[in-house]
């Protein structure tokens, strides 16, 4: 691990600073990559927790992963692409909202690293040390302050390339909140085992001490034996499994049934009864006794089961187990309806005598001669009519079974159909108007009548969903008039309007005699205007030379850009700030509350015009001292 050497009065270079966190990061890095391994990624923390609601909680954590030292220059050094592992931090709790229930989602956590904390640093001053630069050649740039490697968790239902599974989270249809039991860690979790677990785990491989186990003869300190269960007869074990708990094993026979197979049991004791049978213990089954089949049993039931099956009514021919067809198991006279029962496994069913059909269908063919008319066509929700028949108003009426019920409709008469073509005829004879020219799709509908609207004497049109007013004649020419009287009053037209301009609607003073202009979106702000030099317009008129030379180099010029939406446009070389004179000659600056500062010019030019002839004055002083020095100069000489 390199370490940076400095010198008692050497000038420290920010390459100093940067090269020793850039030789602990190392250091670290290859710390990590001998624990886990150069390409091995791991997790530690991240515990994913339901967090209120549709969403999951993620404790802080930590994430080691390959990469290089540096893909980006850090600072004023140059990136750096030896490989390293590289370690992910996620400092805080982060809640995550869950999308929607009735799907899988997984949480996974992604490893970036990201340049932060960008701040205005000071910088050293050459020019002028006791002034610092604001940001590097004073030009007020933000630069980051940290390297942060972090580790984003993020839920979705899959995961995002470079990102890492941590947790599945399976919410079933309808669910509102989560619950601990839909989360589950995700296959293939780079999670591993802190030291402490490891430790448990592995107590054995780290210095376990053998200690007494049985209680058998012959057993001494030190050693471990084998002993007598006192609970069950037979020689049992015990072991430590790989959490650290004591384990009471098996008994010696089968010893390692069920760690070569989990379907194998343990056996105990065993021995034979009188029948010559094996009888055993299974330490599965809490210690009972079970006697085994002999050869004798099984050939004596093999001849059992053929006896029986010689006795079964029917074979199984043609059955197919697949569709869940069952075997026959005999027939009997049912004394209580008497016909032949049919027995299976499962149930029992009568079945039908030739007489029985034969009568079934003298009976349909009877039901099918009252019928009015046969099926033929019939669709799939049709109706068979079961009768016609006139009602009590001389009608006709049939009758069908919708499977509710009978249902009774009335058929309609030949003179029901001219009665209402006529009357059909007589209604479109009043209607006020067709329908010609009326587009359907646009939504057009038929006027159906018009009246005098008693409310507002107006005419009335009426249409399917509505009714509205329309305008006489009058209507139009007294609002044309109107709009005429209206666009008199306006301050202009709108000729040579372009995109974007609005028309001007009113010019007027305001109580400090500054002249406003608004259009249609509203008050535009003051307009400049020039004060009158005339001596007429004026009273109290008194030389006066204020003494603003002092003041003149406390002034500031700027160049700069008017901004967009201002009145004016493009660049200014030289000109003033308001907030400048604000500070200086504050009676130069006229402020209001809706509009920006403006800068009263002729206030300002009279400022500079006293200060030139303050320098005038000044000027002839000095040419007078100079002459006086000349003529002194030339006596002496």
């Amino acid at each position: 691990m390199d370490r940076q050497i400095v010198y008692p009065a050497q000038v420290p270079l920010d390459s100093d600073l940067l090269n020793a966190q850039r030789n602990a990061h190392v250091g670290l890095g290859q710390l990590a990559g001998m624990a886990y391994g150069a390409d091995t990624v791991a997790a530690g923390g991240f515990a994913c927790t339901p967090g209120g609601g549709m969403a999951v909680s993620i404790a802080p954590g930590s994430l080691l992963a390959a990469g290089v030292v540096d893909v980006s220059a850090y600072g004023t050094l140059a990136a750096s692409a030896s490989p390293l592992v590289r370690q992910y931090a996620s400092r805080d709790p982060v809640t995550l909202d869950v999308p929607g229930a009735g799907a899988g989602y997984v949480v996974y956590v992604t490893p970036a690293t990201v340049d932060a904390g960008d701040t205005v640093l000071p910088f050293y001053n050459a020019a002028d040390p006791s002034v610092t630069y604001a940001g590097a050649g004073n030009g007020g740039q933000a630069a980051p302050t940290v390297r942060r490697d972090v580790a984003q968790p993020g839920i979705g239902t899959g995961v995002p390339a470079g990102a890492y599974a941590l947790w599945s989270v399976n919410v079933p249809a309808g669910a509102t909140a989560i619950t601990a039991d839909m989360i589950a860690r995700a296959p293939g979790a780079p999670f591993y085992d802190t030291i402490p677990q490891l430790q448990a785990a592995k107590q054995d491989a780290l210095g376990f001490t053998p200690t007494q186990q049985g209680g058998g003869v012959d057993q001494v300190a030190g050693k471990v034996f084998l002993g007598r269960d006192t609970t069950y007869p037979g020689l049992r074990y015990s072991y430590v499994n790989g959490s650290g708990d004591t384990i009471t094993g098996g008994y010696l026979l089968s010893t390692y049934g069920t760690e070569l197979n989990a379907a194998y049991g343990q056996l105990g004791d065993l021995s034979q009864d009188s029948g010559d049978r094996l009888v055993y213990q299974s330490y599965a089954m809490n210690g009972n006794y079970y006697t085994a089949a002999l050869l004798s049993d099984i050939t004596a039931e093999a001849a059992a089961r053929a006896a029986a099956d010689a006795s079964l009514m029917a074979g199984f021919a043609g059955g197919l187990s697949a569709n869940n067809d069952r075997r026959l198991y005999g027939g009997h006279l049912n004394g209580a309806t008497g016909r032949v029962a049919i027995s299976w496994d499962g149930g029992e069913a009568d079945m039908a005598f030739a007489t029985d059909v034969t009568n079934e269908a003298t009976t349909r063919a009877a039901a099918d001669a009252q019928l009015v008319n046969g099926v033929l066509a019939m669709g799939a929700t049709d109706y068979q009519c079961l009768g016609i028949h006139f009602d009590g108003v001389g009608r006709m009426m049939g009758v069908y079974d919708n499977g509710a019920g009978g249902v009774y409709p009335t058929i309609a008469l030949y003179t029901d159909v001219t009665n209402e073509a006529a009357a059909r005829a007589a209604a479109d004879a009043n209607l006020m108007a067709g329908f010609v020219g009326g587009i359907s799709a646009s939504g057009d509908r038929r006027l159906y009548g018009g009246h005098l609207d008693g409310g507002s004497g107006r005419v009335a049109m009426s249409w399917d969903g509505g009714q509205a007013d329309l305008a006489f004649a009058s209507d139009v020419t007294g609002e044309a008039a109107s709009r005429a009287a209206a666009d008199a009053q306006l301050v202009s037209g709108t000729y040579g309007m372009g995109p974007g301009d609005a028309q001007i609607l009113g010019i007027h003073t305001d109580n400090q005699g500054y002249v406003h202009v608004w259009d249609s979106t509203g008050d535009k702000g003051m307009l400049e205007w020039h004060s009158s030099s005339d001596p007429s317009l004026k009273a109290n008129m008194t030389p006066v030379m204020p003494d603003v030379l002092g003041d003149l180099d406390k002034i500031r010029m700027y160049s700069f850009d008017w901004k967009d939406g201002y009145v004016r446009k493009g660049h200014v070389p030289v000109g003033f700030s308001s907030k400048n004179l604000l500070d200086v000659w504050p009676d130069t600056v006229r402020t209001s509350e809706k509009n920006p500062d403006s800068i009263d010019l002729l206030n300002l030019i009279a400022r500079q015009m006293a200060a030139i002839r303050q320098l005038k004055d000044i000027v002839a002083e000095l040419r007078s001292d100079v002459a006086a020095l000349k003529a002194g100069a030339a006596a002496r000489s």
